[in-house]
């Protein structure tokens, strides 16, 4: 099931309204939702899809975006529960990168880069064994 923006807007909306008000103090730049699809390129210059991202800047301030385009091209064909559950998902992992820097905790981000390295080996792996199955096939 394809979700407009508008759609999206308006279910993150409720899911910000769940959480306790506090909960957002000294997120001044708030929880944006953007159009794009967003698949930054890593240092080793793979890219993965982002669904959201906490900014935290002394320049820009506190903030979080949610990218529909990402969530249009990962669930464009899913049920509209899959899109509430993946949002609200998406929406507590960004408030708590944003929680944890306000207490000088760096636990989720540490935990993120072990993930995105545990993603970088998986694909590494089957990029591998898709070349061996070239080779066997006598594909280039």
């Amino acid at each position: 099931m394809i979700l407009s923006i508008d759609e999206v807007g308006e279910i993150l909306d409720g899911l910000m309204e769940e959480l306790p008000e506090g909960i957002w103090e000294g997120l001044n730049g708030g929880v944006n939702l953007l159009e794009e699809e967003r698949r930054p390129e890593g240092k080793d210059g793979d890219t993965m899809l982002l669904l959201g991202e906490y900014f935290a800047s002394s320049a820009l301030g506190y903030f979080i975006n949610i990218y529909y385009g990402s969530f249009l091209s990962t669930f464009s064909h899913r049920p509209r529960e899959e899109w509430v559950r993946q949002l609200r998902e998406t929406l507590h992992h960004e408030i708590t990168h944003h929680l944890e820097r306000q207490a000088g905790c760096r636990d989720l981000e540490i935990e993120d880069e072990r993930q995105k390295q545990q993603l970088r080996e998986t694909e590494a792996r089957r990029s591998a064994l898709r070349m061996r199955r070239r080779r066997g096939r006598g594909e280039n």
